[in-house]
């Protein structure tokens, strides 16, 4: 007797009997189900994409048979014998709900970053999201609310042929060129006619026209964070540059007038050309004569030593010598791989070592500039001094003789040009983790730039399984030197990378940055984009972000900030 199957006739559905079904039928049923799925998958002309689909991975694609589809299927239900003989997914096979992020340059994030003077300060460079000063922009050409509402609706569109235009091209454009390239194909994509088109046009135009000089188009890719510190250090050492010229060209101004009033004091010639020589162009509103018969009727000063008049004139030869020769490169970039060309417009000097030889030669070439600049600074205090009348020779001359790197104030460390170390986070795991130790423990402030991908585990070796054993943390090996300033950080949260930059730039300390990039195992785009891979890493919390400064206070809370992490208030698994 057969089965009976309520939910399968066979013509018979007017009189409402059913029929038994014959061996197999369940077996057949399924067939008929699984190849009507596939067939609703692949219809032909059909694109899965464009109607929100998930893309039917090729492991489960129909090839004739039901061998690997019974394999799957019992691999599913625990059948963990099948898994040897299962086809490897491809990269573009992704989660259902992860489907409408496929396209990476539909998704709004802070990418790309505009490097240009956007900050009011004369001379600085800002980091500002793409997305923010286009907002800030189009919401200043408006006289009153809504007058720019057809372009503010636009903008998201506009970011996102930004980015397609960018795609592929160098890692760093003209921000006005791409623009006005994006520009173009917006208003082609829209078709907009009339009053509505000539409104967009103008608008368009306006912004185009409010857009800094000289702004660059960052894109979030291998080099992001180099591009970042390196915009970030050339204006901080920019900065502190200006402002020590400036004081050198003052001291020595003041030593020179100081020197010239010792050769009137102390002239046995006419006192009023002994005046008129140190008055310089200050003769055309003060009388030589007149002031002589005053000097004259005060009487004489004392007139300076000798080994005095020697000091103040070796100071005065040392600030020409700064002031004259070529400023040196604002900052020293220790690399063992190739140059990055979009790096090319800030003014630095690379210096190529072999893998894990970095933080080494960072060492040394710190020295070298302290040792290049140590003359100066000696020089700047001993002028001071003179200034104020408290240099005691047998004191001052024996220190000023041993003057280097150790005995520099705070100032003086953070007038040197910022010296960076980029390694990989295999070397330091390996050959190059006693140099990185010893430079942290150095009280050097050189600066260790880390990219990382937060999925792989730097310290297994080449026969190790990538998922056994735990993860080497390189932030967590920083933490342990205690004095050395340390940022964990990622190329998704642009502003965090930045905060911690500037801190680094900003303290006297050596600094371990370790930074996710966000890209995939050899440098690669994953299939969601490096922004959303990146953020992943950090809601899952496989790579936290924090900051650990030692100069912010005497306990382990004071020094470690986790707040710009997901929910930091909830325990972590």
């Amino acid at each position: 007797m057969g089965v009976r199957d309520d939910s399968t006739t066979h013509g018979n559905e007017g009189r409402g009997e059913a029929t038994a079904a014959p061996p197999g039928a369940g077996d057949q049923l399924e067939r008929i189900l699984v190849d009507w799925a596939d067939g609703f998958g692949r219809r032909p002309g059909a694109d899965p994409a464009a109607d929100g689909l998930p893309i039917v991975s090729a492991v489960v694609a129909r090839d004739g048979t039901d061998e690997r589809r019974g394999l799957i299927r019992r691999f599913h239900f625990d059948d963990a014998d099948t898994g040897p003989d299962l086809q490897t997914p491809g990269d573009d096979v992704l989660p259902a709900l992860l489907h409408p992020f496929r396209d990476p340059a539909r998704v709004r994030h802070d990418y790309p970053l505009v490097l240009g003077p956007v900050a009011p300060g004369p001379g600085e460079r800002s980091v500002t999201p793409l997305g923010e000063l286009l907002g800030t922009l189009t919401r200043a050409m408006g006289s009153s609310p809504g007058d720019t509402r057809l372009l503010e609706d636009n903008l998201p569109r506009l970011e996102r042929s930004v980015r397609e235009t960018m795609n592929g091209s160098a890692p760093t454009l003209d921000a006005v060129d791409v623009l006005t390239r994006a520009a173009r194909t917006t208003e082609a994509a829209l078709g907009l006619h009339g009053e509505s088109g000539k409104r967009l046009h103008d608008d368009l135009a306006k912004l185009l026209q409010a857009m800094p000089d000289g702004g660059t188009l960052v894109p979030l890719g291998t080099q992001t964070p180099l591009c970042l510190y390196l915009c970030v250090a050339a204006e901080h050492a920019g900065t502190r540059r200006a402002r020590l010229r400036a004081e050198v060209e003052s001291l020595r101004n003041r030593l020179r007038d100081l020197l010239r009033l010792d050769l009137a004091t102390s002239s046995e010639d006419d006192p009023s050309q002994a005046l008129a020589s140190s008055l310089g162009a200050g003769q055309a509103y003060l009388d030589p004569d007149a002031l002589s018969r005053v000097v004259k009727t005060a009487g004489r000063g004392t007139v300076l030593p000798p080994e005095r008049r020697a000091r103040i004139g070796e100071a005065i030869a040392r600030f020409d010598r700064y002031l004259d020769d070529p400023d040196e490169p604002l900052v020293f970039v220790v690399h063992h791989e190739a140059v990055p060309d979009d790096c090319a417009q800030i003014d630095v000097a690379w210096h190529a070592v072999g893998p894990a030889d970095g933080c080494r030669e960072g060492s040394a070439c710190f020295d070298r500039a302290a040792a290049r600049l140590a003359p100066l600074f000696g020089a700047v205090r001993l002028a001071r001094m003179e200034l104020a009348g408290t240099y005691d020779a047998t004191r001052h001359d024996r220190l000023r003789h041993a003057f280097d790197w150790r005995g520099f104030a705070e100032s003086e460390l953070l007038d040197l040009p910022p010296v960076l170390v980029l390694e990989s986070a295999e070397a330091l795991a390996g050959a190059g983790m006693i140099d990185l130790s010893r430079l942290l423990r150095s009280g050097r402030p050189v600066d260790i730039l880390v990219t990382v991908a937060p999925a792989l585990n730097p310290g297994h070796g080449p026969g190790d399984d990538p998922l056994g054993g735990y993860r080497f943390e390189l932030a967590y090996l920083g933490l342990s030197h205690r004095e050395a300033m340390v940022n964990q950080s990622s190329a998704a949260r642009p502003d965090h990378l930045l905060t911690g930059f500037r801190r680094s730039l900003g303290g006297t300390r050596a600094s371990l940055h370790v930074v996710a990039s966000g890209l995939a195992a050899g440098g690669v785009d994953p299939p969601l984009g490096a922004w959303f891979h990146g953020g992943a890493a950090l809601e899952g919390r496989a790579h936290p972000l924090f900051h650990y400064d030692p100069e912010a206070g005497a306990t382990w809370a004071r020094r470690l900030d986790f707040s710009t992490n997901p929910q930091p208030e909830a325990d972590w698994p």
